[in-house]
């Protein structure tokens, strides 16, 4: 008799609404078991059974988690590595922009902590799910927003000394493509490991992102003028499906995708150096290396 080859499972952020929703369920379709995450109990449970209801596939669970908070991230980490060894798909998708600076509990910057501070930490977490000789794939949703990013993207990363919505917004986008960069080849260097990553770009999405108010009222007026233009959630999850679901192409982890094909990033997002850099900070930051003195 031969032995039972368990479903392949996907965990995917920010599940409960947008993108995150429609990659769950790209995948649930797909065949593979999924565990979503979000923050808010009532809407993540809507989510479940939206996903399970469209894509056929019950195989859906829920875990909560407030990335603005690092603790609950990783209580998440905690929570998947007690109840799956491995993870054959880990998509970093939830994010937000705002129209102020706001701090979170820990003391960091929420656009920073939210958007690039929780995925590195949960991934960083998760790696021994997902370097265990198994295929396994970190998908990143990145943005050509990281083209708004500063010259200097290291230098006042709190954004204590200057706020604008899309500056901060562009480099933390810019540190997914950096992140991912890194990541790969910090897993190539992985003996016997599988596991590859890839930043995407969606699409300018018409989804729950910017009309919340969080923005502030002129962007939040324009985002909602620009909805009529804009791609639809399912739309934009297609390249996420695709770098989750396709066979993977030999010398591009580490790469930034856009429509399904390679895209070339700014000048800044393809900088190994500044890649490493923002690394090391970002172990300081979430507390996996002493900061140095």
């Amino acid at each position: 008799m031969t032995e039972k080859i368990p479903k392949k499972l996907a965990v995917i952020t920010g599940a409960n609404g947008g993108i995150g929703q429609e990659i769950a369920i790209g995948l649930a379709r797909a065949g593979m078991r999924i565990i979503m995450t979000a923050r808010n109990p009532s809407k993540g449970r809507a989510a479940v059974e939206r996903v399970q209801r469209e894509s056929g596939n019950p195989e859906i669970a829920l875990l909560l988690a407030d990335f603005a908070r690092l603790h609950e991230v990783r209580r998440l980490a905690a929570e998947i590595h007690q109840r799956e060894p491995r993870v054959n798909v880990l998509v970093n998708n939830a994010g937000l922009a705002l129209g102020r600076r706001e701090e979170t509990e820990d003391g960091h910057e929420a656009v920073l902590q939210i958007n690039h501070l929780a995925p590195f930490l949960l991934t960083q977490l998760l790696l021994p799910t997902l370097t265990g000789g198994h295929e396994a794939r970190v998908i990143n949703i990145a943005s050509d927003a990281h083209w708004l990013a500063p010259r200097r993207p290291l230098e006042d990363i709190q954004a204590e000394k200057r706020f604008s919505t899309w500056r901060v917004y562009g480099r933390s986008k810019l540190y997914n493509i950096l992140f991912t960069k890194e990541l790969a080849t910090r897993l190539s260097r992985e003996e016997g490991s599988r596991a590859v990553a890839y930043s995407a770009h969606p699409g300018v999405v018409a989804s729950g992102f910017g009309g919340d108010g969080d923005l502030g009222p002129i962007n939040a007026l324009g985002y909602k003028l620009g909805r009529v233009v804009m791609l639809s959630p399912a739309q934009g999850a297609r390249t996420p499906i695709m770098l989750a679901t396709a066979d993977p192409v030999p010398g591009h982890t580490g790469d930034y995708f856009w429509r399904g094909r390679r895209r070339t990033p700014s000048k800044l997002g393809r900088d190994r150096a500044l890649a490493k850099e923002l690394w090391d900070i970002s172990e300081a930051l979430v507390g996996l290396r002493e900061e140095p003195s």
